[in-house]
């Protein structure tokens, strides 16, 4: 018969703390390690977040420039259009695409219904021109001008009538419109023909005017909707879009005058 022998183990206080702070030491090394890892995960996601971008960032860029030439060179072959070859605005108005895959639109303007000026400062002048190169003589078609502006200023304003070889002045003394309200009551004169092209000048006198509205009509009543549409300096706007990007360019040119 075979003898059980039993070992009775003690431990003293000293090993029971040398246990306790094994699992304590492992504890903080697991915290730790999830720390860095965490941190580490972080780090790469940013740094690839910030890659991405400028990967984005670049290829826009490479887009860009693709567009911004595009419609740069409708702005020159509308330069040259209406230069050298005398086209009209509404020649150049039209929407296309080139072999590269580049979407473009391009609006031109070269007349409009209604002069605007913001601040016409006391003694300072504009000058406003009537004509259509439609018509025979260059005639604007307009029998009457309506003016219109918002302060207390005199307006002077003359007239020079075009015959076809020089301008000739209309009025023989300048005409002078108080404003003693605001708004001004609209100003109309009636000294036009429809089948003459004019220059007008404009000049504030004592204080400014703003808020300046000019606008012709084909006969000595104006009324709403009659409005002619006369001569303006040519808009041109061409719009390129290649991928995510669009680039736009306007200008803005002055017209060559009948009596120029």
């Amino acid at each position: 018969m075979r003898k059980q022998v039993f070992h009775l183990v003690t431990m003293n206080d000293n090993s029971v703390q040398k246990i306790s702070r094994t699992h304590d030491e492992s504890g903080t090394i697991l915290l730790i390690s999830l720390f860095i890892l965490s941190s580490i995960l972080v780090a790469s996601t940013i740094i690839a977040n910030i890659i991405i971008r400028e990967i984005r960032l670049g290829r826009d860029y490479q887009n860009a420039v693709v567009g911004f030439f595009t419609a740069e060179s409708l702005i020159e072959e509308s330069l040259y259009g209406l230069r050298i070859d005398q086209k009209n605005a509404a020649d150049f108005i039209g929407t296309g695409s080139t072999p590269a895959g580049v979407t473009w639109r391009r609006d031109a303007y070269d007349t409009t219904t209604e002069f605007t000026y913001d601040v016409l400062q006391a003694n300072d002048r504009i000058v406003i021109t009537l004509y259509n190169r439609t018509n025979p003589n260059d005639a604007a078609g307009a029998e009457s001008m309506q003016i219109e502006w918002k302060t207390g200023a005199f307006l002077e304003m003359s007239i020079s009538e075009w015959d076809g070889q020089e301008l000739i002045l209309v009025t023989g003394t300048p005409l002078q419109f108080p404003c003693a309200s605001k708004p001004c009551v609209a100003a109309v004169t009636s000294v036009l023909s429809t089948d003459k092209a004019y220059q007008i000048t404009l000049q504030a006198k004592i204080n400014d005017a703003t808020d300046l509205r000019v606008t012709a009509y084909p006969s000595d009543s104006p009324s709403v909707g009659s409005e002619i549409s006369v001569a303006a300096p040519i808009t041109v706007i061409s719009t390129a879009e290649y991928a995510s990007t669009q680039q736009a360019i306007q200008i803005t040119i002055a017209r060559r005058l009948p009596w120029e």
